[in-house]
Parts: C-alpha cells; structure tokens; sequence
C-alpha cells in the first residue's frame, strides 16, 4: 500500500506525520529533512504534502533529488479560493495559521478561535460566513520567560512556573503564572467577545499546559496535518 507523508516545517522544528493509506503509520519531530526522506523510502512513499514556513524553493529543490519524479509533491499554499482571509496580503499569512483555520472549519466549526502555543503563540478568528478574519502573534510561554532571563538584570530563575494563574511569591512563579495569566486571559476575551460562542482549538507544544486554565477548549495536536488533508479535499489533490 503506497504512502503519504505530511511535513509540517515550522521556525525551529519539523513535524511529520505518515499515512499508510488512511492509516496512521508514524508521527514526530526531526531536524533533519533528508533523514526522515531517506528513512522513509522503504514505506513506498507516492506523495509529499509540504508546509513551510520558509523557502519553498529550497525544499523542493532538496525533495527532487531524494525522491525523484516518482513520488508525487503537493506545496501547500495560502489559497483563498478554498477559505477566505482578510489578511490584506494573503501571501504574508503564516502557513500554518491558515491551516489551523482551515482544519477549524473541516472539523464543523462554524465558529472558532484557533491558538497555536508554540515558539510565538498565535491566536486566529474564523467565521464561517467570512473566513479567517485575522488574529493576533506574540511571545510564547518559553519566549517570554527567555526574554526576561536575557534583557533583565535582576529577574532570575531556573525555570517559570505554569501551574497556576494566582499571583507569583517567587521570581518563577511571578514570570510564569504572569504569562499564563495574560494569554488565557486574552483567549477568554475574544471567546467572550463573539456573538456566537466559538468552538476554541488548542495546538502547539504548549497547548496542554494552556488547556489546563481553558476547560471549554479543545487539545488539537495534529491540527496542521488535519488542516493539510483538508487543503488535498478542497483542492482535489487526495489520492
């Protein structure tokens, strides 16, 4: 039975996931795109489903030489067609907050709130009736505790504390329920701020650790791959 991998290439790590016809076969996280590849061939490898957020030349210049015209590449792309934004320029919108979206509306959302809690932590809107309307980027949990470790002197710590969003009576506790604080806060705004209550996704390495304060939210670890498989349907590129 052939197979298709779904790469999701991120700013600091690349996510993959295999699928033995609609099977899943494998999932992970790598550093390195011709290992994996490599790797992989044995699996009988018919088609590539990339995301990146960087050069899509390079990759595909790579995947052609490791693969050959015998395996099937389908870059995904930020295609309006199949799901409006209202970014001004769709070619800025992130890949991946675009798929979140899109995985929003395949799943039956009509409306949602789409967070990825990873390096940044992105927060995106998406109305069935016009699509993503935009959203919101800032420093995830880890990016802001390492900021405050870099650009303060006297704000030291080994690690922040996210177990809670009470106030901090130690320097970890102060950073990380302070950062716990302000982005479950934000979320709990803009849910609370649509006319429809919105169906509210959790993705990223840090989703679990925000799930915790946002009972009415919903862990979606493979979000992206699930955007990415709507993005073959819609297209007609599933084979």
């Amino acid at each position: 039975m052939s197979s298709t991998l779904f790469i999701d290439e991120g700013n600091s790590r690349i996510k993959y996931w295999l699928m033995s016809g609609e099977t899943p076969a494998a999932l992970g996280y790598i550093q390195d795109l011709q290992s994996l590849v490599a790797s992989l061939m044995s699996a009988k490898l018919s088609h590539i489903v990339l995301a990146t957020v960087k050069s899509r030349e390079a990759l595909l210049k790579q995947l052609d030489s490791l693969c050959g015209a015998s395996v099937q590449v389908t870059w995904v792309e930020v295609t309006p067609r199949i799901l409006p934004t209202h970014y001004h320029d769709p070619s800025k919108l992130g890949i991946d907050r675009w798929l979140g979206v899109l995985a929003a509306r395949y799943l039956g959302s009509h409306n949602a709130i789409v967070v990825d809690a990873g390096t940044a932590a992105t927060i995106d809107v998406y109305e069935q009736s016009s699509g993503h309307l935009g959203g919101y980027i800032l420093p995830g949990l880890s990016m802001q505790q390492a900021s405050l470790a870099a650009h303060t002197a006297r704000v030291n710590f080994p690690d922040a504390d996210w177990a809670s969003e009470s106030l901090g009576t130690d320097t970890a506790a102060a950073v990380g329920h302070g950062s716990i604080r302000s982005l479950c806060a934000l979320i709990r705004e803009m849910a609370a701020a649509s006319s429809v209550r919105p169906d509210v996704y959790l993705t990223g390495g840090n989703a679990t650790v925000l799930a915790e304060f946002l009972p009415f939210a919903r862990v979606e670890s493979n979000l992206v791959q699930i955007g990415m498989q709507a993005f073959l349907d819609y297209s007609g590129g599933h084979q």
